[in-house]
């Protein structure tokens, strides 16, 4: 009994410690809070507030620089640039058309005075050729010819075959005139790096 009595005794004791006012059955038990955990939920409060100030300043920045810059593109200095821009990209693009037009021609066949004799010289004493257009692009000479009579026909034309300066004779046929046979003669010249160099 005096064991009982004396445990009764300590959990009054314990009750008295741990409840409100020092009294056994009043109020509810207390729980004490730690301080680390208060101070970091402090932080975490801190932290949040924070980042929503940063975040309204961040948008207010945001919405500043785009009505600037929609102010300055209505401006007629920047209609002007970028219209500046924009003939400068079409003119980069001109030119380098331009340059490869000229690296395609410079390919080829050159009309020169060598090629120019040679041609006269495949007409002989019975026919006059002369040169009357060039076509670069499929490098076509049409030519101008005369012939005194029908049968120096054929050997000017085997003469302008043997020069080795052509890749085909085309003769489409005479027809009589003042000053003798007027030939329509054409001839294609062979391809940069074939036949013979003019």
């Amino acid at each position: 009994m005096a064991k009982r009595q004396k445990y009764n005794n300590f959990y009054r004791r314990w009750q008295q410690a741990t409840l409100p006012g020092g009294r056994a059955g009043r109020g509810r038990p207390v729980l004490p809070v730690p301080l680390p955990i208060l101070a970091l939920g402090c932080c975490l409060v801190a932290v949040w507030a924070g980042l929503c100030v940063f975040t309204t300043r961040l948008e207010a920045q945001t919405t500043a620089l785009l009505a600037t810059a929609s102010a300055t593109q209505a401006t007629p200095a920047y209609r002007q640039a970028a219209g500046d821009a924009a003939a400068r990209t079409r003119s980069d693009a001109q030119a380098l058309a331009a340059d490869a037009a000229w690296a395609e021609l410079a390919g080829y066949p050159r009309l020169s005075a060598t090629l120019r004799a040679e041609i006269k010289r495949a007409g002989g004493s019975g026919v006059t050729l002369e040169i009357a257009a060039y076509q670069a692009d499929t490098r076509t000479l049409s030519l101008d010819a005369t012939a005194g009579a029908v049968t120096d026909i054929q050997p000017c034309i085997a003469a302008l075959e043997a020069t080795g300066l052509f890749e085909a004779v085309h003769y489409g046929g005479y027809t009589l005139g003042a000053d003798g046979y007027a030939l329509a003669l054409s001839a294609v010249l062979a391809a940069p790096g074939q036949g013979a160099t003019p």
